[in-house]
């Protein structure tokens, strides 16, 4: 499957699950397709940013959710053993904190030409917000 059949079938398993209107379209060209939502987490209003990255001849295809910012630098070391202790039990996303102490959660959907499931991608992306949305609190309270 070339890279603009994949996106074509991925946008629209986005649009048979009703996502792809909540999602901007950041680039969409022969680089890359990236595509980002702001979701609303808890009546607090605050939010989740979903990123999702398909680019040219790569088996991964790549969803991000950026959770939240640790403000409290004292508090990183509780908060790196709270994202070790969800990745443990978490078989699908992988939480870590960047080097500017943003906190993500991230899946790499792995899928070359042949194995590519656009709505395997989709069906993978919903839940691995169910995980981010399931350990926000716990995220949160550390921080």
């Amino acid at each position: 499957m070339d890279f603009d059949t994949k996106k074509l079938k991925v946008m629209g398993a986005m649009r048979d699950a009703d996502l792809l209107e909540s999602f901007d379209i950041l680039q969409d060209d022969d680089d890359a397709l990236c595509l980002q939502s702001s979701q609303q987490v808890d009546e607090s209003g605050a939010t989740c940013v979903i990123s999702v990255i398909l680019l040219p001849n790569r088996a991964y295809s790549l969803i991000y959710y950026s959770i939240a910012k640790l403000s409290n630098p004292a508090k990183k070391d509780a908060l790196l053993n709270i994202l070790n202790d969800l990745n443990e039990n978490s078989l699908l996303v992988r939480y870590y904190i960047s080097s500017n102490n943003c906190i993500y959660g991230a899946v790499n959907y792995i899928g070359v030409a042949r194995t590519f499931s656009s709505t395997e991608f989709i069906h993978i992306l919903k839940i691995g917000y169910r995980d981010v949305l399931e350990s926000y609190h716990t995220i949160i309270n550390s921080i």
